[in-house]
Formats: structure tokens, sequence, C-alpha cells
């Protein structure tokens, strides 16, 4: 499994620098993961390339939390994203140190 993450992360780190197949790749990454599609254009590139080098990582460490971790972080990004109102609160001008009321899910 370990060495089967490490060639996924190497092939798609070879496929996102070569011009021609970098934007199939990110297509090929949202049809993976679909809330990818949910990202900026700028923002998945950025996904793609730190998923590359924390899984790069993670195998030279043999731990994975961080990779665990970078989706997560990744994914829920997404979500706030795709939601306008949860967005805009985020975002809002609040002051400096003003807390951010949210809600639970």
């Amino acid at each position: 499994m370990r060495d089967g993450l490490e060639l996924a992360a190497r092939a798609l780190g070879a496929m996102l620098s070569d011009p021609k197949l970098g934007p199939r790749a990110l297509v090929a990454l949202e049809e993976a993961l679909p809330w990818v599609s949910w990202l900026a254009p700028g923002d998945r590139a950025e996904f793609a390339s730190a998923f590359v080098r924390t899984a790069q990582a993670c195998h030279d460490t043999g731990g994975y939390e961080p990779l665990a971790r970078l989706l997560h972080r990744w994914k829920v990004s997404a979500q706030i994203v795709n939601d306008p109102a949860l967005a805009a609160l985020l975002t809002a001008d609040r002051g400096e140190g003003a807390p951010v009321a949210l809600t639970r899910p």
C-alpha cells in the first residue's frame, strides 16, 4: 500500500508538471474527488501539488496522518466555497479580533 501511494504520487506529480498532461490530470483528480471541482482553478492546482508533496513525504516517513489532515482541510475549504452563506460569513469585515458565530451543521 505504501509503495502504491508513492507510485501514484510520483505519477500524478509527473503528469501535473507536463504542460499537455497537467490539465488532464486535474480533470482526473476531480473525477476521483468530486469536491475538488468546487475549488477555484488555481486552488485545484495548489491542492494537487500539495497532495503530491505530502504523499511523498508520508511515504518517506511512514506516517500518513499528514495526508489525512491535508485531504480533510482541502475538503472543508471546498465545502466553504460551495456554501455562499458560510463563505460570506467567514469573509465579512468584523473588525480586529471579533468572533465569528457559526452554527453546527
